[in-house]
């Protein structure tokens, strides 16, 4: 099982969107088995199967993700273990902030990240909460809580380098990266309308010597929105360019077609623009 669920995570971080998808349905039926025989230990594997199949459904916002989500915290409180209740914690505040549940949201975070402070093996995955929490309250209109939010989980992950042994955990999306850091960054200050600053953060950012292609994905498709809103549309179309060429199931997320959608009607003569935009299925 265990070995099941870090293949499918090997997937996620690939953007192997539909192989993940594939494997989780069994995955899913003997995580439940184990769980039924096997108490905590089976738990914690049912969670990570549980997660996994949030963060797939989470790509393009499939109705599942209300039950994969309340599935895993299920499972975790069950389990009681550390890394298990952040990484269903981080799950549970992905699916309400995407559905502009804000308030909700900041709730889960603020208790995951109060009761899991202590614990090391949770700290990987309370970085990456703080990193969302940042941005949710970006969206949310609370630009000191983002910036404070952000300033936190980056110092979360100074401490997970300096202390690898607690690092690693073993599902998508990893160990929080100095790209990571600075990629929510660049989606915070955008978002709260500071776009220099965005920009600063954007320059320290190369998708092309991120070695985890969905990361690189979500650079390149970040970067590419704040050159669309400065009015580089050719640098925008590059980025997307790139981003399929490297991660073609990630270039198929809604998201991502509705971009290239509305950049066709603001910039209809653009080269190359209108046929990337067939390639994807987004005219």
């Amino acid at each position: 099982m265990s070995a099941g669920l870090s293949t499918v995570a090997r997937h996620m971080a690939a953007a192997r969107y539909h192989e993940a998808d594939q494997a989780l349905s069994r995955l899913i039926v003997g995580a439940r088995q184990v769980a039924s025989t096997h108490s905590r230990r089976g738990d914690e594997l049912l969670t990570r199967a549980w997660v996994l199949a949030t963060a797939v459904a989470v790509k393009e916002r499939h109705p599942d993700v209300w039950s994969t989500s309340s599935l895993a915290v299920e499972a975790a409180e069950r389990s009681q273990h550390p890394l298990a209740l952040a990484m269903a914690a981080r799950g549970r505040y992905i699916c309400l902030r995407q559905h502009g549940q804000y308030r909700q949201a900041r709730m889960v975070a603020e208790h995951a990240v109060a009761d899991l402070a202590d614990e090391e093996l949770a700290r990987p995955v309370v970085g990456h909460l703080l990193l969302e929490s940042a941005y949710g309250a970006a969206q949310a209109g609370r630009a000191a809580d983002a910036v404070e939010l952000w300033e936190r989980g980056r110092e979360c992950a100074e401490r997970g380098r300096r202390r690898p042994a607690v690092a690693v955990w073993p599902d998508h999306p990893g160990p929080l990266s100095r790209a990571q850091v600075e990629r929510y960054a660049l989606c915070i200050h955008h978002t709260i309308g500071n776009t220099r600053q965005a920009a600063v953060h954007m320059e320290r950012l190369n998708a092309a010597a991120v070695d985890v292609p969905h990361t690189a994905a979500r650079i390149r498709h970040d970067s590419a929105k704040l050159r669309r809103d400065v009015g580089d549309m050719r640098g925008a179309l590059r980025l997307l360019q790139d981003l399929a060429a490297g991660t073609p199931q990630d270039a198929q997320r809604t998201s991502v077609r509705s971009m290239v959608s509305g950049m066709v009607h603001t910039a209809p003569h653009l080269p190359g623009l209108r046929s990337f935009a067939a390639s994807l299925g987004a005219v």
